[in-house]
């Protein structure tokens, strides 16, 4: 049988169409049926219409919905990706201190808002989810102001605080509420995508089906109308003197319909095309009779290079093409259907297809063919055969972690314990079943881990913790403890899978590294050293501490040469030439060294900078030391060396000015009594002197002090009656020792024989700083007796006389004017400021 001979069996012998259509030839009756067929398959054709129409807009609406769906757990996702990005980013720089993590959180901070506002607009119309996210939203703006606190912190120099907030688990627990609102929503997107999936596969059969029976429908109408068309032809010819007039009416009837079958024809394809699926229909020796677009794609042959050949005879692969032949053969010779999966590559590539074939009947009930709908099922067996690797090394990565896999019902009672739990504890699988596993926990550790586990059966969330378990010998082995709920189709926990790893190495190690760490930060502490770390090869890998960088006045993000370029440009090339040696340095050599640095606030210091460098076969060498500020102690040796040099020359005067005082004291000494006490004087006028500017570092004396040293063995005689008038200004060395013995010389003179020798005598002493006539400052000082006995000029100079007139004048550099006025003795002094004044305070 051939395809002709198929579609005859579809449509009327030729000659009861003839009969039917010329006019007085066919039975009333007859013509009556044959429209009333025609009736039928006109309405069955727009009925097929107009499902298919509706259908092909449910589909195209469910797949929207599907993709609207999709771009919305997308958005979630990136929402989810963000929060742990700024989260991680905000706890690295908590902890570290390193300004490299907070690029991601300031970028991350400004993007979570986008993120919200987003996923709000794909949720719209969903009551439920936008609840949630408004959820979402409060908690999001607690998280980022506990965030920007303890950002803030860090930046202010308070780093513990910051890190005390991250660890009192508020934050967490608010970014843990964050997760579990985007979970809820997630749930609920991931519900629409499975609603929208399986009302998308209704509809595809749907659509399937009414594509099979429109192209079955049409092809049966079309084929009818053709043979039809012919037989009024051939009846025209016999009755054409009686129905010359009918011919044109019959020619446009027949354009009509054949231009209907084109439409008709043209929406099949369409609609084949949509469905993406391989449609092929075969007579009973395989040829094939009707392939679409999508079928010809599959096979890689152009239609007609397929149309009225079988697999055999146009398929590349003989094996794929006989094995499809087969199927074909005895799904027809059945009469059954049948789903088979076939492997149909018309290239490299291999491809599987689900193919759904039926056998093609005609009116009769006869097989007089197949007919074939497959699809591409590649992705999803290789996602199949994937899942099953990942199920493979899943197993072996537990194994290879020495892990103890378990699983729990609902209510988080264990079901099943692995082998490796009776290996650790010795317990059996039938004790640990249910709660009988937490006999074997530490007794500290059972209640604590009893409330949290209950907590997470409530909350239906996973399970993060740590316990210690009793080993066989007693021993307690610290586990890491993760448990995940697995959810039925309904969304319903079916049951937990959990995951123990033992860490107990880890925590031992971490806990020595703790102290060791701790131990080298209370040592550098007490010694008020910095730590430093620098690595040649990868300059990103050096570390400065905040101690290092606070002695540099460096911000946290400076980098070896921001050091470098503070070194003081006296020493910079030294500095720089130890830099060079040590990145050239052999295993354990050391760095020992002094130079000066230029703070970031424009001081000068000086720094004591140790290092060893690691350079081992293998391994990348780092140079590892400490930093010290020595300025102290600099300066400290500096004033040592100043005060010595300075001891010796201030010596080498004073021993100068005793044998003055000796001289001058003997020659007018009557008797040794007297020079005993005039020389005593003196000296102790000089050593009160000397013990102000030791007292002062040798830098600088105030006048009042200066003037009280020498007047205080008379402080008896002057409480009231000796008057000082002057500014606070301060005194150099070289003054403070001239006029102090000028001052003892006037003092005691007044006491013996002048004005504070007498009840009612007085003694005005002023200075001030003043410009002379050429506009430059001078200090002037005047000493004025009062109410004393008469004076009258002495007949001979003492050492006083001679301190005052003489020493003065030549030390300083300046005037001295000594006078015996009747009513008291007068004394100016008018000397240059810059030669006797350091420092001048109104």
């Amino acid at each position: 049988m051939n395809s002709s001979s198929h579609i005859d069996a579809f449509v009327d012998p030729v000659g009861m169409v003839g009969s039917a259509i010329v006019p007085g030839h066919a039975p009333q009756d007859t013509r009556t049926r044959l429209w009333a067929v025609s009736l039928v398959f006109a309405a069955l054709l727009i009925v097929l219409s107009a499902a298919l129409a509706f259908v092909i807009a449910q589909f195209d609406r469910v797949q929207d919905a599907r993709h609207n769906a999709f771009e919305t757990s997308l958005i979630a996702q990136k929402l989810t990706a963000d929060l742990l990005e700024v989260e991680s980013s905000q706890r690295g720089f908590v902890i570290t201190q390193d300004t490299r993590f907070l690029a991601p959180f300031e970028a991350g901070i400004p993007r979570i808002p986008a993120r919200l506002a987003e996923l709000a607009a794909a949720l719209k119309g969903q009551p439920d989810a936008l609840a949630g996210l408004d959820s979402v939203r409060s908690l999001w703006d607690q998280k980022s102001a506990e965030m920007q606190r303890t950002i803030a912190l860090s930046r202010a120099g308070q780093p513990a605080e910051a890190a005390r907030l991250v660890a009192d688990g508020s934050g967490k627990a608010l970014m843990e509420a964050v997760r579990r609102e985007l979970e809820a929503i997630a749930a609920q997107i991931a519900a629409r995508l499975d609603a929208a999936l399986g009302e998308l596969e209704f509809w595809q059969a749907i659509l399937f089906a009414l594509g099979i029976l429109t192209v079955l429908a049409a092809l049966a109408m079309g084929t009818r109308e053709i043979l039809r068309t012919r037989s009024f032809i051939a009846a025209q010819r016999l009755y054409q003197s009686r129905l010359l007039s009918s011919n044109a009416e019959l020619a446009r009837l027949v354009e009509a319909r054949t231009q209907g079958y084109a439409k008709m024809s043209a929406l099949l394809e369409g609609i084949m095309a949509a469905a993406g699926a391989a449609i092929y229909a075969k007579d009973r020796q395989c040829r094939m009779v009707f392939a679409n677009d999508s079928a010809l794609q599959v096979i890689g042959r152009d239609r007609a290079q397929v149309i009225g050949r079988t697999d055999a005879q146009f398929h590349a692969n003989q094996m794929q093409a006989e094995a499809a032949m087969r199927n074909d053969l005895r799904i027809m010779a059945s009469g059954v259907g049948e789903m088979v999966e076939e492997d149909y590559s018309s290239g490299p590539e291999r491809h599987l297809f689900e193919s759904h074939k039926q056998p093609w009947k005609n009116a009769a009930g006869e097989v007089i063919g197949m007919v074939g709908v497959s699809l591409d099922v590649t992705a999803r067996k290789q996602a199949e055969a994937e899942r099953f690797r990942n199920e493979q090394r899943f197993r072996a990565a537990v194994t290879a972690f020495a892990g103890i896999v378990w699983t729990a019902n609902p209510a988080g009672e264990v079901v099943v314990a692995h082998e490796q739990w009776t290996m650790l504890t010795g317990q059996s699988a039938q004790d640990a079943a249910g709660h009988g596993w937490s006999a074997c926990l530490h007794p500290g550790d059972v209640e604590p881990t009893r409330l949290a586990w209950t907590q997470c059966l409530a909350e239906v969330r996973p399970f993060v913790g740590e316990y210690r378990v009793r080993a066989r010998d007693g021993t307690y082995r610290t586990f890491a403890v993760r448990a995940v709920p697995v959810l039925d189709e309904n969304q319903v926990v079916a049951e937990w899978v959990g995951l123990n790893i033992d860490i107990t190495g880890e925590r031992d190690m971490q806990q020595q590294l703790s102290k060791a760490f701790e131990r080298t930060q209370i040592a550098l502490d007490a010694a008020e050293m910095g730590a430093w770390e620098v690595v040649p090869s990868d300059p990103g890998k050096n570390l400065f501490d905040a101690r290092i960088r606070d002695i540099w006045g460096l911000p946290p993000d400076a980098t070896l040469p921001d050091f470098i370029a503070a070194v003081h440009a006296d020493d910079r090339e030294k500095v720089q030439d130890g830099v060079d040696r040590m990145r050239h340095a052999l295993h354990d050599e050391r760095l020992d060294t002094e130079y000066r640095i230029i703070h970031s606030g424009g001081k000068q210091k000086w720094v004591s900078v140790r290092g060893k460098v690691q350079a081992r076969p293998g391994e990348t060498m780092r140079i590892i030391g400490t930093a010290r500020d020595i300025t102290i102690r600099k300066d400290q040796q500096e004033r040592v060396d100043f005060l010595m040099h300075e001891l010796s020359h201030r010596t080498k005067n004073s021993l100068a000015v005793i044998q003055s005082i000796a001289r001058q004291s003997g020659a007018k000494a009557t008797s040794l009594e007297s020079f005993q006490e005039s020389f005593q004087q003196r000296l102790q006028s000089m050593a009160q002197s000397l013990d102000l500017l030791v007292t002062n570092q040798w830098k600088a004396v105030a006048i009042r002090d200066l003037i009280k040293s020498q007047i205080g063995h008379h402080a008896d005689k002057t409480s009231a009656r000796f008057v000082m008038d002057g500014p606070n200004i301060f005194l150099n060395t070289e003054a403070a020792q001239n006029i102090g013995l000028a001052l003892h010389e006037l003092s005691t003179n007044a006491a013996k024989y002048g004005a504070l020798s007498a009840t009612d005598g007085k003694v005005v002493l002023g200075w001030q700083l003043v410009a002379d006539a050429s506009g430059e400052q001078v200090f002037r000082m005047e000493w004025r007796e009062s109410g004393g006995p008469a004076v009258a000029e002495p007949s001979s100079t003492g050492f006083g006389h001679v301190v005052i007139q003489r020493v003065l004048k030549s030390a300083l550099t300046g005037e001295s004017d000594l006078r015996f006025d009747p009513d008291g003795v007068r004394w100016t002094l008018v000397i240059p400021a810059k030669r006797v004044v350091t420092d001048a305070l109104a």
